[in-house]
C-alpha cells in the first residue's frame, strides 16, 4: 500500500510495469524507496475477509 497508495499513479505504474511475475520480488525495493523518501511514523493494518465479517 505504501508503494501504490502513497506513490499515487506514478508508483502504481512503476510497480505494475515490472510485470506481475516480478512484482513480489521488486516490491521490497520499491517500498524501501518510499521509506527513504517519506516520513512514515507508523502504520495501522486493516484486515479484510472475503465475506467482510470479522475473523
Amino acid at each position: 500500500m505504501m508503494v501504490v497508495g502513497l506513490g499515487k499513479q506514478t508508483g502504481a505504474e512503476s510497480v505494475h510495469s515490472d510485470g506481475l511475475g516480478n512484482m513480489a520480488r521488486n516490491l521490497p525495493a520499491n517500498a524501501q524507496v518510499v521509506l527513504d523518501k517519506s516520513r512514515i511514523l507508523f502504520a495501522i493494518p486493516c484486515v479484510e475477509t472475503l465475506t467482510m465479517k470479522p475473523p
